[in-house]
């Protein structure tokens, strides 16, 4: 699953805009439910196939697996438009 934090090695090696934007996306994934980020996860973080996602999350099949996904992915995208950044401002949407 996500790291809560950048580690430092990482964040260095990223321009201070692009770690703030990691962070505040990071902060949107951990206020969706456990499903979605579950779904999520497996299907971005460890690169799993739909099949295997249906199979994981108990789906009848691979179409409801993807539309799982496409539904958690708005959501997410929802969420990080609504959700404070480190200064407390929400990002404009043509930021994520």
């Amino acid at each position: 699953m996500a790291r809560e934090r950048l580690d430092d090695a990482t964040a260095q090696r990223l321009p201070q805009a692009e770690a703030n934007r990691r962070q505040h996306l990071l902060r949107a994934f951990h206020a969706l439910g456990a499903d979605c980020r579950q779904v999520l996860s497996y299907f971005y973080f460890r690169g799993y196939n739909f099949e295997k996602v249906a199979g994981k999350m108990g789906y009848p099949n691979a179409v409801v697996a993807r539309i799982q996904k496409s539904t958690y992915l708005r959501k997410l995208y929802e969420v990080a438009l609504q959700t404070p950044d480190a200064d407390g401002h929400t990002l404009p949407s043509t930021d994520i």
